[in-house]
Formats: structure tokens, sequence, C-alpha cells
């Protein structure tokens, strides 16, 4: 996939992360979940309204293990409230590598609070894409 935009400058990179506690009382393997899990479709929706001089890469891990080292420009973590606690794990192992993480979903939405103890900016309705940030700036990639 070409990630250069038409003067040679390379597309910042939003991963785009689905959580699945490891500690699931369903314990399938990975080949398994693979076989019978249906993505949810919160996360490709939002990589639809992502602008196109973006790149995105989507892990759901019920189904592929999260690469902390994946070089991005932004996390974004969709959090169902079952999958809360690992969501901040997650959340807070890219902040403290230096990445800025939109944390999003029906939890952090009505969980402000909790949730920006994790995370730089909590993401309203995908289409309006409204952010309710923890601090104005940041510096860092």
């Amino acid at each position: 996939m070409d990630t250069s935009l038409p003067h040679g400058e390379i597309r910042p990179k939003l991963l785009l992360l689905d959580p699945y506690p490891r500690n699931n009382p369903y314990r399938m393997t990975a080949s398994e979940r693979r076989s019978i899990w249906f993505p949810k479709l919160s996360l490709p929706a939002i990589a639809a309204y992502t602008p196109t001089t973006w790149d995105v890469e989507i892990v759901d891990e019920a189904v592929r293990d999260i690469n902390f080292e994946t070089p991005c420009d932004a996390v974004g973590v969709s959090i169902m409230t079952c999958y809360a606690p690992r969501a901040y794990k997650i959340a807070d192992e890219f902040r403290r590598r230096g990445k800025r993480v939109i944390l999003g979903g029906v939890y952090p939405t009505y969980c402000p609070d909790e949730a920006l103890r994790h995370c730089d900016a909590i993401a309203g309705k995908p289409k309006t894409f409204g952010l309710k940030s923890s601090r104005t700036s940041r510096p860092g990639p």
C-alpha cells in the first residue's frame, strides 16, 4: 500500500483497536476465535470517516495480538463496558510509549472522568467525531 501523499510526504497512521480481555471465560484458541468471531462494525465505520490523507490499520484483539511497537501517530480504542479494564491497560501502554490515545464507545462517553485518566481524548459520535480532551496540547508524535 502506498503510504505517501502526492508531494512525497508520508501519511500519518491511525491504529484502531478492539480489545479482547485475556481472562475471558470463553477460553478459545486464536484459531477458534477467528473461525467464529463476528467483528463489531464501529472501527470500520470510523476508518471510513477518517480523511483519506491518513493510513488506518484495524486490529481486533480477539483474532490478532496487538503489537505495541506498531509505528503510528494516534491510537483509537473502542471500548465495550465489559472490556474497559483491558482497554485501559492497552491505552496506558501506548501512552507510556508516547502515543496519542483516543477512546471511544458508550463506556468512555458516559464515564469521561474515569476514561480521561487513560487517554488524550474521547471520541463522540463517528459522524461528527467530536472530541473531549484531557489537555489542550501534548508534545510528541
